[in-house]
C-alpha cells in the first residue's frame, strides 16, 4: 500500500496515557448603566485532578514512577487554580456632542481588567513552567 503523499517523512503519533477531571462553576455579575458604564464581575471555583502532566508538554515522555499503575499517580493538577476573581469596567464617553471632535472621539472605549487567583499545587517533579503560560 503506498502513502498518500510519498514526499512526506515519518509520522509521529503521541498518546497521552493520563486521564483528566475539571469540576468548575462561575458565578457572574454584569451591570451596564444608562451612562454607558459597563461592570463586570465573576468569579470561579474549580479543580482539576490528573494522572499525569504529559498532555501538557507534547513529545517528552511521561515521568510517572510506575509505568504499569499510572493511575496510582492521580492527585492535584499541576494546572489547578481553585479560585480566580475577575473585575473588568468598560466606558463608552461620548463627550463632544456634534461636529468633527465628535466624530473623532465619541467611539472611543476605555476599559480595564483585573484578576485574582489563588496559587497552583506544588509539584517536586515539576519545574519550570510546564503549560508554557508565563506563570
Amino acid at each position: 500500500m503506498e502513502r498518500p503523499i510519498p514526499q512526506l517523512g515519518a509520522i509521529n503519533q503521541f498518546e497521552s496515557a493520563a486521564t483528566s477531571v475539571y469540576n468548575g462553576m462561575t458565578v457572574a455579575v454584569r451591570k451596564r448603566t444608562s451612562g454607558g458604564l459597563y461592570f463586570n464581575l465573576a468569579y470561579t471555583w474549580a479543580h482539576a485532578i490528573d494522572s499525569g502532566q504529559d498532555a501538557l508538554v507534547a513529545g517528552q515522555p511521561v515521568t510517572v514512577q510506575n509505568s504499569y499503575a499510572a493511575k496510582s499517580e492521580r492527585g492535584p493538577s499541576v494546572t489547578d487554580q481553585r479560585q480566580r476573581l475577575t473585575i473588568s469596567a468598560i466606558e463608552e464617553p461620548h463627550p463632544f456632542a456634534k461636529g468633527v471632535p465628535a466624530t473623532l472621539f465619541d467611539h472611543w472605549k476605555v476599559s480595564g481588567i483585573m484578576t485574582y487567583g489563588s496559587g497552583r499545587p506544588a509539584n517536586a517533579t515539576v519545574s519550570g513552567d510546564p503549560n508554557q503560560d508565563g506563570i
